[in-house]
């Protein structure tokens, strides 16, 4: 009983020491409570005052928060950091323009008083009728055949005939080459291959285009035939022509991708001797108009001996009293007609521009040459006093030269040199850049630079 007794009285303790526990936990909880509850008390009170008399409780901030101050001026920071980096790059970009602009102008404005020969070699020119520039090669040719050489003296390919007055024309890689009044045509490119063409008839005059097709002026007696022929020997195309119905053809030229025709024909119009220029168009345009001639110029009292194209748009005509330029691809139109004054002496043509020399009759200088471009405008005038055997448009530079020496002009007028060889120079091809270029002698090749 005493036993059971004690236990009721432990428990009893131990039930009112968690009560106590709960009581103090209670109390402390309700204390917080009470807290908040006079916290929000207090902020509905002052949000009351606010609604009174407009007066804000006091916000405690967070000192690590970065302020308005602070965050304008990163962005300040952060706009002068960039607009610093972009006025670099402008100062680089503008030395490097400045840069490229004075080395243009130190180009342009830079004399040359001498040369350097780089390398040397000797070679064999045994055919040494003529001397050509051949698609960075050497051609050379005579009545017992025609050699293909490097500039380095290195024969690449040979092709041996017997003619009496060889007619060879040039165009890209290939090159044509036929007897006048003869019956053959040889065909040969870069590589060496080679192609042959029996006429059947004499040959009048011979021109290839950039793929190889050849036209040939071919005589039959009282009728003039016109033949094209694929490099293989197949007829494309033969028209014939007769001095009554059409005139005699001077001259005819192909172009670079052998779809235009032009021929010069030269006729008699009541007693007047007249000059007509011909397109033929040998594609689908050219099949709509009869003998696909889709357009003609005629010109009275004139002779026009030559007739080239300068690229598939622009053609040019020389008569001996005017300079005539053609424009278009399909049917070619006169978009220029220059009336010479004086007597032409020569023609010369390359790129985008045509060169006339005349004697010159005013002032000093013997020679005069007038450089046209494309549109038939005249780009500049030259007065010089060497002979030449060649003049060459290059790399924007104008080469006059003969076996002892050369005058270089840019198209700005400015003579860039002149001077004398140290060989008898056949032929002079200019170089990749506008100081070097390669003089060929008959027994000597030199490189050289300007300087």
């Amino acid at each position: 009983m005493v036993s059971q007794i004690r236990t009721y009285l432990q428990s009893v303790k131990k039930f009112y020491c968690h009560k106590h526990e709960f009581m103090l936990f209670y109390n402390k909880t309700n204390k917080q409570i009470r807290k908040m509850t006079d916290k929000r008390g207090r902020y509905m009170a002052e949000t009351r005052n606010v609604r009174k008399n407009g007066t804000y409780p006091r916000v405690v901030k967070n000192t690590n928060a970065p302020n308005e101050e602070e965050k304008v001026d990163f962005k300040a920071k952060l706009r002068r950091h960039r607009l610093t980096i972009f006025y670099r790059l402008l100062l680089v970009c503008i030395l490097i323009v400045a840069a490229i602009v004075i080395y243009i102008v130190y180009a342009e404005n830079k004399i040359y008083s001498d040369y350097t020969v780089t390398s040397e070699q000797e070679w064999s020119d045994y055919s040494s009728l003529e001397i050509l520039p051949y698609h960075g090669h050497l051609l050379t040719y005579s009545k017992d055949g025609i050699v293909c050489s490097s500039t380095k003296g290195k024969t690449l390919w040979n092709q041996s005939f017997e003619m009496q007055n060889p007619i060879v024309s040039i165009r890209g890689e290939y090159v044509v080459v036929g007897d006048y009044n003869g019956t053959t045509v040889y065909i040969m490119n870069e590589a060496g291959t080679k192609w042959t063409i029996d006429t059947r008839m004499p040959i009048r005059a011979l021109d290839v285009s950039e793929k190889g097709t050849v036209i040939a002026v071919l005589d039959e007696g009282t009728i003039t035939w016109i033949y094209l022929y694929s490099k293989e020997g197949d007829v494309l195309l033969r028209s014939p022509t007769s001095m009554p119905d059409y005139g005699y053809p001077l001259d005819v030229t192909i172009s670079d991708d052998s779809l235009m025709l032009a021929v010069s024909y030269l006729y008699a119009d009541s007693g007047t001797i007249t000059s007509r220029v011909a397109f033929y168009n040998l594609n689908d345009v050219g099949d709509n108009y009869q003998d696909n001639l889709v357009s003609g110029f005629s010109y009275h009292d004139a002779v026009v001996p030559m007739v080239r194209f300068l690229n598939d748009e622009t053609s040019f005509a020389v008569a001996d009293n005017r300079l005539m330029i053609y424009s278009g691809k399909q049917i070619p139109a006169s978009t220029k007609e220059i009336i010479l004054l004086e007597e032409i002496q020569s023609v010369f043509y390359g790129g985008n521009y045509i060169g006339l020399v005349y004697l010159n009759t005013a002032g000093t200088g013997k020679y005069c040459l007038d450089v046209y471009d494309t549109a038939g405008n005249l780009v500049q005038q030259y007065v010089f006093d060497r002979e030449y055997d060649d003049i060459i448009f290059e790399n924007e530079f104008v080469y006059i030269y003969n076996e002892s020496g050369c005058d270089i002009y840019n198209m700005k007028g400015v003579l860039k040199y002149t001077g004398d060889f140290e060989i008898p120079v056949e032929c002079l091809i200019p170089g990749d850049t506008k100081e070097k270029m390669t003089l060929v002698g008959r027994d000597t090749i030199l490189h050289i630079s300007l300087n």
